[in-house]
């Protein structure tokens, strides 16, 4: 009944932002097809640093939000290369509080940011709560990462999971049956034990992804240390930490609040601290799915995305505190 109620109430605010939207001659709107994106954007006269606020598992369309709009790395991509080619933008102020996310995906967006910090300009990131292993990947091109003191810090690792069920559905009477092509076309499925040999191979493209996680680190942290490259890499367990302790194993560099991100970074772009622009990404609708996937989209029902994940192993920079 909550669900068919919602449902009514976004059908009326749709038929009333469709209604104004066709008199005032903004849009022409086909009536098979709903808005189900927001595109972000940048406004170009604005002079300051940009703000990007990463409070989310780091994937593809990793939150949900009104109209089906998803904000993910794609967004966060083509806001932080929108501002490497804005010459008013000097920097980047990064606010992370993630348990990370897709390895391909954390790639991804650490790209982009490498290239916004190869263009010249500056990255600070403020952790808020939690910078674990896929929002550690993506922050340390970062000129400076600050933590408060109640930070957690690290999971630096790969990951990736199924459920193995065979032993239920041999209990409840379930048979699956399986056609394919190869004998690892099903690896992972959850109605079989996995062999030796596929665990061999899994295990393989974890430790590939492992070292690109560590390469990483070394590139932005250590330097020509050899004393900080031991010590990261004996922190590189899966591990989280403190605040104070990630600073003993560098890293991180300081301990401080959002405020001192902003001194951070306006000194960095030699801006004034007490006038500093925080810019943040405006929203336009774009128009493109079906009325059923900004429905379904608009509701995010938790039972379904868990199942959904569940369904799809993937290689993971990801802290999983909890099933």
């Amino acid at each position: 009944l909550i669900y068919i109620f919602f449902l009514g109430c976004i059908f009326s605010v749709f038929s009333v932002f469709f209604r104004s939207s066709l008199q005032d001659g903004k849009e022409e709107l086909n009536f098979s097809l709903m808005s189900s994106m927001i595109k972000q954007t940048i406004n170009k006269n604005e002079k300051g640093v940009l703000f990007l606020d990463i409070s989310s598992p780091i994937f593809y369309g990793s939150g949900g939000g009104f109209l089906g709009a998803e904000e993910g790395v794609e967004t966060w991509i083509q806001q932080v290369e929108d501002a490497k080619e804005n010459e008013n933008i000097k920097g980047l102020l990064m606010r992370v509080d993630s348990p990370g996310g897709g390895v391909v995906a954390s790639e991804e967006f650490y790209n982009a940011l490498v290239r916004f910090r190869e263009s010249g300009k500056k990255i600070v990131v403020s952790v808020k709560s939690l910078c674990a292993s896929g929002a550690y990947y993506i922050s340390v091109p970062a000129h400076k990462i600050i933590v408060n003191e109640g930070s957690i810090i690290g999971s630096i690792g790969v990951i990736i999971s199924s459920l193995e069920l065979e032993g239920l559905y041999e209990r409840i009477g379930v048979k699956n049956n399986v056609i394919k092509s190869g004998k690892y076309k099903d690896i992972l499925s959850p109605s079989r034990k996995m062999t030796k040999e596929e665990r061999k191979n899994i295990q393989s493209l974890i430790d590939d992804s492992y070292q690109q996680f560590l390469s990483v680190i070394y590139t932005w942290r250590v330097g020509k240390s050899n004393k900080k490259k031991s010590i990261i890499k004996r922190s590189a367990n899966g591990m989280i930490y403190s605040a104070e302790e990630s600073i003993k194993r560098y890293l991180v560099d300081e301990i401080g609040d959002f405020e001192k991100a902003k001194e951070e970074v306006a000194k960095l772009c030699n801006l004034d601290p007490e006038t500093l622009n925080l810019i943040y990404p405006t929203k336009q609708i774009r128009f493109g799915n079906t009325i059923i996937e900004v429905l379904l989209n608009s509701l995010q029902i938790p039972f379904f995305k868990k199942t959904k994940q569940l369904n799809q192993p993937l290689l993971q920079y990801m802290y999983l505190s909890s099933f």
